[in-house]
């Protein structure tokens, strides 16, 4: 993935393919600043556009006051709460406590963008190796609160909390997100 100026497209491997969210859900209480966001979701009749993904996230500046009730962070690991999805796009808000990360994934046929709202997470980039069933990380930066990223399905990434305070993030993906996971290489466990 890469903040604000798009993403790179790389090929994948099919090592474990996770669908993570149910088929349908609604909004019960949609956060007052998502509007312009779930408007432009909403009205999709087909993938997103990740610039159009990007610019909305750009201009959503929320807090974690601004989420209510779906701000909730996993006593192991990160939390994802939902907060819209249809066929065409999963909208989450992804709460990370720290030392917590996610798997080493890719966004398989999906685009996706997200913006930090609290925190600092760490990104890792990784490559296919030898046959595509391992991966080695390729490079790693800070995202800071306002940071944006953006990419399409085949970018391989994990994100992490390697702060002692909490990470929240707002992720939008298109159409909904399913995922390939690849096992994580020793030498970074």
């Amino acid at each position: 993935m890469v903040g604000v100026t798009g993403g790179r497209n790389r090929s994948t491997a099919s090592t474990r393919t996770v669908e993570t969210m149910s088929e349908d859900a609604s909004v019960i209480d949609c956060p007052k600043g998502l509007q312009p966001l779930m408007d432009y979701l909403e009205e999709l009749t087909e993938p997103a556009s990740l610039s159009r993904l990007e610019s909305l996230l750009q201009r959503t500046r929320m807090r974690r006051e601004d989420f209510g009730s779906f701000c909730n962070f996993g006593l192991r690991t990160y939390k994802r709460n939902v907060i819209a999805r249809s066929k065409w796009f999963d909208l989450a808000l992804l709460c990370w406590r720290p030392g917590q990360r996610s798997p080493i994934h890719d966004h398989r046929h999906s685009a996706c963008a997200f913006r930090v709202i609290e925190g600092t997470g760490t990104e890792t980039l990784f490559e296919l190796t030898g046959e595509g069933k391992q991966v080695r990380p390729v490079e790693s930066h800070d995202m800071p609160e306002g940071y944006i990223c953006a990419a399409h399905d085949g970018d391989i990434h994990d994100v992490a909390n390697r702060t002692d305070g909490d990470l929240i993030t707002l992720h939008a993906y298109s159409p909904r997100l399913k995922m390939t996971t690849y096992p994580r290489p020793v030498a970074i466990a």
